[in-house]
């Protein structure tokens, strides 16, 4: 099976660019995009699923966000400055509600 490797490119960087240039609305709202698309995805991809497995999925689900964490440590290590992480982006949000 051969896979698309291509990568699209990121909502966060592209948000932190927008950021930095001043255009924190327009970062919101790309940020946002990011949260709708991946959780379109998600939930496509585990539907139709029973909803007693419910709890189940939450475990998968954070296993792995772990899993992607730990396999972009080195990326995240490299030139950091300035950027905001998925825990600052939440709060900056939250704030905006």
């Amino acid at each position: 099976m051969k896979y698309n490797n291509t990568r699209m490119s990121s909502f966060v960087d592209r948000g932190n660019k927008l950021i930095a240039e001043g255009k924190t609305s327009q970062a919101m709202k790309l940020v946002e995009r990011g949260l709708q698309y991946y959780s379109n995805r998600i939930i496509n991809a585990l539907s139709p699923y029973a909803k007693t497995d419910a709890g189940l999925i939450v475990l998968v689900l954070r296993h792995l966000a772990d899993e992607v964490e730990k396999s972009h440590q080195a990326e995240e290590e490299t030139d950091r400055e300035g950027q905001m992480t998925i825990e600052e982006w939440i709060a900056f949000l939250s704030k905006e509600d």
